[in-house]
């Protein structure tokens, strides 16, 4: 499945499935889960009954329909929270209780990335996996301003100085990279 909404072009199954190979049982947390859900939906899928997915966003309206995709789509495992990523603490989730954290087209949306950073390391268990997935710092009238976007050397160092350990890029498509950090 190709998804709209800013992350066209971004296969969810491939970096979910083959890439951080999430599966039964695991805890996920998509920061920024914007209103498709479409990494929310598809992490649920993964971790099936015994897992556990945690939407996350600012925005109430967006958790409302990712509430309703859930539903229509019979996910009891995806559970919806309303939190401000840029407040230390907000999402209320206990330290160290999850396995895997998406960060999917959010650091270039806001001001404290180091602060966003700093909660998933706070959530991830030891050994935990962090997927960072932005745009290119190219400008290709797609997506946001180049002005906004945040290369992959600055996203890099912000996961090393967040005291993340950083993979190789991985292929996110056309118009996006990706990296896997791990606590």
């Amino acid at each position: 499945m190709v998804i709209a909404a800013g992350n066209e072009l971004i296969n969810p199954n491939q970096l979910l499935a083959e890439v951080l190979k999430i599966g039964a049982g695991s805890r996920v947390a998509d920061f920024g889960c914007g209103a498709t859900a479409i990494n929310s939906l598809t992490a649920s899928k993964l971790v099936g009954e015994r897992g556990q997915v945690y939407a996350i966003d600012i925005l109430k309206n967006v958790l409302s329909s990712v509430s309703s995709h859930a539903a229509h789509e019979g996910l009891v495992n995806l559970k919806t929270i309303w939190a401000d990523l840029e407040t230390p603490g907000s999402t209320k989730l206990p330290a160290e209780s999850l396995d895997f954290i998406l960060l999917v087209n959010i650091l270039f949306q806001v001001k404290e990335p180091l602060t966003v950073l700093a909660e998933a390391w706070r959530l991830l268990r030891f050994g935990g996996q962090a997927l960072v997935v932005d745009w290119q710092a190219r400008d290709e009238g797609i997506g946001p301003a180049s002005s906004r976007r945040l290369d992959e050397q600055t996203v890099r160092n912000l996961l090393i100085e967040a005291k993340f350990q950083v993979g190789d890029t991985i292929n996110a498509g056309p118009h996006h990279y990706a990296l896997v950090a791990v606590k």
